[in-house]
């Protein structure tokens, strides 16, 4: 799992520029273990905003494949006080849900 990716400073450059510095940086994670978006199978997105239609619309890098294994958007705080947004991308052999 990659977890508590830290917020770029400011919104220079609006949602685009914010989400890239987030996605780049799960992307310098994820490499560091040697995995890619392909081998994520669930990724969980906490914030306070529902902007589902916003984050389509911008063309944010790498959306697709965070939504492709399986999305669970929850709109409440994140659970590291400081964050406004926070993104967990895990990759297992099988999920199971019981």
């Amino acid at each position: 799992m990659i977890s508590g990716t830290p917020e770029p400073e400011g919104t220079l450059g609006g949602l685009p520029a914010y989400w890239a510095a987030i996605a780049g940086e799960i992307e310098d994670r994820m490499a560091a273990l040697g995995v890619t978006w392909d081998d994520a199978t669930e990724t969980q997105f906490y914030g306070t905003r529902a902007d589902h239609e916003l984050f389509a619309a911008q063309g944010l890098p790498h959306l697709e494949e965070l939504v492709r294994p399986g999305l669970r958007w929850f709109f409440s705080r994140p659970p590291i006080e400081s964050l406004h947004l926070e993104v967990d991308v895990r990759g297992l052999t099988r999920e199971s849900w019981r």
